[in-house]
C-alpha cells in the first residue's frame, strides 16, 4: 500500500472510528488453556475463529450466513462475549463457552433489525456496551450474565440516541463520550445507578468536544477532545475536572490517538503540524516527540495499534523505503522490528495487535499470502495460520480477544 492510501486509511481510523479498533482481551484466570479469538473475513463472509498456539479452527455461528463476529471480545463468567450476526436475529450479543456459540441477548426484537452492540467492556462484573433496541436509539446497556438491561437513556428524545462510545473504567466508574441532545458529544460517567455529565468541555450551545481514545495513566483519564478554541488535543480528567494536558499542534489539531501506557509514560500518535503523525510521549507534565520515523519533511509514519510486548512498545509505522511495517520503541529509539513485505516501498500493514502465548500477534500481508495471522517472538515475524490459500487472496482479521476454557 502506498503512502497516500495509508494516510487516508489512518485518518479514518483516528478521526472517524476513534477508540473502536483497540484490541480487547481477557481470560478466566487459569492461563493453562487460553486461546486467541478473532474474526476471519474471506470470500464475502466472516466467522469466529480460535487459535491455540498451534492450530486454528472455525466456530460456525450460522451455517446459512457469515456471522461477522467483529468488534470487541470480552471474557466474563467463563464465557466470551462479542457481537455477531445470524440469519434470524441479525447483529446481537453472543457468547461462547468453549463448546457452543449462543445468542446471549436479543435486544432489538424487530424482524431483521439487530441492536448492533459496540464498545464492549468488562466493568464491575458486567459487560457494558452501546446498543439500539429500536425504541430508545443507541444508548448504554449492560449484560449481567443472565439478561441485558438498559443502563441509561441519556438522550431522552423519542427514538434518539446518545451514541455512547469509547467505554473505559476509571475511578470506580464507567466513562465514555455521549450526546444528550443538549450539550453535544461530551464526557459522561456511569456510577452503577445513573449516568451523569462528567465534563462539558466545549460549552458552545449544542457543540461537543467529541472525547475519544481513552486511556488511564497516572491516576487520570486521558483522551483527545476539543474545547472549540484549541483543536483536537490531549485532555485529562482527574475525577472532578477536565483540563487540557498538552496542546501539541498549536493553532491546529494533533489528533492524539492509540493512547498506550509504557515505561512510565503515556505514548500516542500525534501530528504537531511540523513532523506529521509520529510517535509522541507524555510524562504527566509535557508532551515530547519520541521518534520521527518518517523523516521526509512534513511526512508521517502514522504509528498505530500501540501494544506493549517483551519490554518494548510495538506498533505499525510507515517509512519511505520499507512501507508500513512492524516497529518497536525501547524507551530511547524506534527501530523496525520486521519487514514482512520485502518488496521495496510495499507494505504488510500490520493490523490489530495483542500478546498471546508469549508472542505478539497481528494481521499482516506479506504480498504473497494476503492478510493472514502473524506473530513476532522478539526476534522474527512468522505466519502462524493461513485462512485462504488462493495466491494473494483477501482475508481480513477482526479485533482480537483472549479467552481461557
Amino acid at each position: 500500500m502506498k503512502r497516500s492510501a495509508i494516510a487516508a486509511a489512518m485518518l479514518v481510523l483516528m478521526i472517524g472510528t476513534a477508540g473502536a479498533l483497540s484490541s480487547c482481551g481477557g481470560g478466566n484466570g487459569d492461563g493453562a488453556s487460553e486461546k486467541l479469538f478473532f474474526q476471519v473475513y474471506s470470500n464475502g463472509e466472516g466467522e469466529l475463529w480460535e487459535f491455540d498456539g498451534t492450530t486454528a479452527r472455525m466456530i460456525d455461528i450460522d451455517a446459512l450466513t457469515g456471522a461477522s463476529p467483529d468488534g470487541e471480545k470480552v471474557a466474563m463468567g467463563g464465557k466470551l462475549y462479542f457481537r455477531a450476526h445470524d440469519s434470524t436475529d441479525w447483529d446481537e450479543l453472543w457468547s461462547f463457552d468453549g463448546t457452543t456459540p449462543t445468542l446471549a441477548a436479543n435486544i432489538n426484537t424487530a424482524p431483521n433489525k439487530g441492536s448492533y452492540p459496540y464498545y464492549l467492556v468488562l466493568h464491575e462484573e458486567k459487560v457494558f456496551f452501546s446498543a439500539d433496541d429500536g425504541l430508545h436509539g443507541r444508548e448504554l446497556w449492560f449484560f449481567d450474565g443472565v439478561a441485558a438491561s438498559l443502563a441509561a437513556d441519556i438522550n431522552t428524545a423519542p427514538g434518539e440516541g446518545s451514541d455512547p462510545r469509547g467505554l473505559t473504567s476509571f475511578d470506580g466508574k464507567l466513562f465514555f463520550g455521549a450526546d444528550d441532545g443538549v450539550h453535544g458529544n461530551e464526557l459522561w460517567s456511569f456510577d452503577g445507578d445513573a449516568a451523569n455529565l462528567a465534563a462539558d468541555i466545549n460549552t458552545a450551545a449544542g457543540e461537543g468536544s467529541n472525547p475519544s481514545y481513552f486511556a488511564v495513566y497516572d491516576g487520570r483519564l486521558y483522551f483527545y477532545a476539543t474545547d472549540g478554541t484549541t483543536g483536537y488535543e490531549l485532555w485529562s480528567f482527574d475525577g472532578e475536572t477536565a483540563s487540557l494536558a498538552a496542546d501539541i499542534n498549536e493553532g491546529g489539531s494533533s489528533y492524539p490517538g492509540f493512547l498506550t501506557v509504557y515505561d512510565g509514560k503515556l505514548f500516542l500518535s500525534a501530528d504537531d503540524g511540523v513532523h506529521g503523525y509520529e510517535l509522541w510521549s507524555f510524562d504527566g507534565d509535557a508532551a515530547s516527540l519520541a521518534a520521527d520515523i518518517n523523516t521526509a519533511s512534513g511526512q508521517s509514519s502514522y504509528p498505530a495499534f500501540l501494544t506493549v510486548y517483551d519490554g518494548k512498545l510495538f506498533f505499525s509505522a510507515y517509512e519511505e523505503v520499507y512501507g508500513n511495517e512492524l516497529w518497536s520503541f525501547d524507551g530511547d529509539a524506534a527501530n523496525m522490528a520486521a519487514d514482512i513485505n520485502t518488496v521495496p516501498g510495499e507494505s504488510s500493514n500490520p493490523w490489530e495487535m495483542i500478546t498471546f502465548d508469549g508472542k505478539l500477534f497481528f494481521g499482516a500481508d506479506d504480498g504473497v499470502h494476503g492478510k493472514e495471522l502473524w506473530s513476532f517472538d522478539g526476534n522474527a515475524a512468522n505466519m502462524e495460520a493461513e485462512f485462504d490459500t488462493a495466491p494473494g487472496a483477501f482475508t481480513d482479521l477482526g479485533t482480537f480477544g483472549v479467552f481461557a476454557y
